[in-house]
């Protein structure tokens, strides 16, 4: 009889479900078995306890204008694959190239769709003044975070950075640009991309909170992301606090990490579609809305 007992009870604790989902993920997960950025599955991001939210009001609205020829004639992507150039100014040729090499080329390679699609997000930026004071460009930069003695690393597309000194307090903020070539690339096995932007947006909070070069270290960060699915932008914020990357030294944090995302994924999906006339206003809002942002 006490043999029975014995091995009922063993039974039962083998077959307990008790406890948040967190717990459960964290009993089978260990920080030595986190993949880098690129590789990360909803149970690495549910280990770091980082969970999305839809944010209608994620910026503030600024008057703000942007340069005609980023409308294109407000041609879609079937017109701009067809119109003629002999009636464009030049800076709507240029805009009106990046695209057609970028839809052109979507059946080719990996690494050409890339090629592509990051030559026409890199104008971009440029053409809305990412690339000036009080801002610095980064291509293809590194970022990493730890939990406990294991590190992640990622590397983003794009990074703008934005330092400065008010009075006796520094201010840093951080835009991470990540592309995704094609719908056709992503599943519902990585969140369509979004695993993979929460690491990213850890590890760009993480590295300017870690780092002992950094005139941040050690305290709360504001990181903004932009994933660009072919031409499709969505905007991410999230306010990372030093208590939250402080307990990773420790193992999987309880506190919760909140992304805020625009525009809503139950009413876009995969974002504002640059290719679409009627869209394409929006994601030029979007982003100058950011910029203004990121200048306050």
């Amino acid at each position: 009889m006490k043999n029975w007992l014995h091995h009922m009870k063993r039974r039962s604790d083998s077959s307990d479900t008790s406890g948040s989902p967190l717990d459960r993920v964290t009993k089978r997960l260990r920080a030595h078995h986190l993949p880098n950025a690129s590789h990360f599955l909803p149970k690495h991001q549910r280990s770091l306890n980082i969970e999305y939210a839809n944010e209608d009001d994620l910026l503030p609205h600024f008057n703000v204008s942007f340069e005609d020829s980023l409308r294109l004639k407000n041609k879609g992507r079937n017109d701009i694959m067809i119109m003629d150039s002999s009636g464009l100014d030049d800076d709507e040729r240029t805009l009106m190239h990046y695209l057609r090499q970028a839809v052109q080329n979507d059946p080719l390679t990996k690494g050409m769709r890339e090629h592509f699609v990051d030559s026409f997000v890199n104008y971009l930026l440029y053409e809305l003044k990412f690339h000036k004071h009080p801002f610095i460009m980064n291509i293809q930069p590194d970022y990493y975070f730890r939990v406990e003695n294991h590190e992640v690393t990622a590397k983003v597309e794009f990074s703008i950075e934005k330092q400065e000194a008010i009075k006796d307090e520094v201010k840093r903020l951080v835009l991470c640009f990540d592309e995704d070539k094609h719908l056709h690339n992503l599943s519902s096995n990585n969140n369509y991309g979004e695993c993979q932007i929460a690491a990213e947006i850890l590890a760009c909070a993480y590295t300017n909170y870690d780092r002992a070069d950094s005139l941040t270290q050690g305290q709360d960060q504001t990181i903004f992301a932009v994933h660009v699915i072919g031409f499709r932008f969505t905007l991410y914020k999230a306010h990372v606090t030093k208590e939250y990357m402080r307990s990773l030294s420790e193992g999987f944090p309880s506190e919760t990490l909140r992304v805020l995302r625009y525009p809503s994924d139950e009413v876009h999906r995969y974002g504002y579609d640059y290719t679409d006339a009627k869209e394409r206003v929006l994601v030029l809002q979007m982003l100058l809305n950011l910029r203004e942002t990121m200048k306050l």
